[in-house]
This record gives C-alpha cells, sequence and structure tokens, in this order.
C-alpha cells in the first residue's frame, strides 16, 4: 500500500517508482478507482465511483475519460454511454436513460427513444454551428 501525503491511498502494481498496472486509489476526497495505470495516471480499463455518487466505467488516457464508457450522473439519473474525448462526451450518447438512440452506424434504434432524437454528431462540432446561429 501506498499513501500520499494528501491522503489518497493506492493499492496495486508499481513500475519504476510509478503506478503502472492493475491497481485501486481510494481518494482523500471519497472518490475511488479500480483499473489500469501508466506512468501514475489512469489509463486503459478502469472504473470509477465518485464521492457524489456519479459512476464511470470504460476508457482512460492520460488522467482522463478517453474511448468507450458509461457515465451515470446519480442526480439525474441521466446515463450516458458512448464516446468520449479527453473527458468530455462527444457524441450524443448511444443509449440514455435506457432508451437506445440511433448510431451512426444508420442500423437505428433498437428501441423507441424518448424526445428528440438526432444524428449521432461530435459536440464541438454541434457546438460551433449553435454560436455562428447567435451570432448577428
Amino acid at each position: 500500500m501506498y499513501r500520499k501525503e494528501n491522503g489518497d491511498m493506492y493499492i496495486g502494481n508499481f513500475t519504476g517508482h510509478k503506478m503502472t498496472g492493475r491497481g485501486v486509489m481510494q481518494y482523500a476526497c471519497g472518490d475511488r478507482y479500480d483499473g489500469d495505470w501508466v506512468a501514475a495516471k489512469r489509463c486503459g480499463k478502469g472504473a470509477c465511483a465518485y464521492k457524489n455518487r456519479d459512476l464511470y466505467s470504460g476508457e482512460w488516457a492520460d488522467d482522463l475519460k478517453h474511448g468507450e464508457g458509461k457515465l451515470v450522473v446519480a442526480t439525474t439519473e441521466i446515463t450516458y454511454e458512448g464516446k468520449f474525448i479527453q473527458g468530455v462526451p462527444s457524441q450524443i450518447p448511444k443509449k440514455m436513460n435506457g432508451c437506445y438512440l440511433p448510431s451512426d452506424t444508420g442500423k437505428g434504434a433498437k428501441k423507441p427513444a424518448k424526445g428528440v432524437v438526432e444524428e449521432a454528431t461530435p459536440m464541438a462540432q454541434r457546438a460551433k454551428g449553435s454560436e455562428a446561429q447567435a451570432k448577428p
């Protein structure tokens, strides 16, 4: 077991005095990560249970959610299942609140989705479009 000065506790593998391989970090703030590490950063597959009761399970890179993953937001009961880029959801989710949404494969929904369903578009692209509409 390795305890940092700030109270974080790590149990797992080390390589060259850095957390590398499989391990569990119990953060002093109340968050808990169980998964893969590379050079003391979350990288690979892992799950994080946050103090606020949010849950994320999926891929990580450079200590950020990156790749395919599932985020459950406890306060709103929203579930986002899809791709993350540098910690941010990158598309309209494939699945949200138990309803499957159309994917970019063109196969359509597996179950009817509630509300308006749009084709998967990167969030950054959608934001640029709304900024252009807001400018006079």
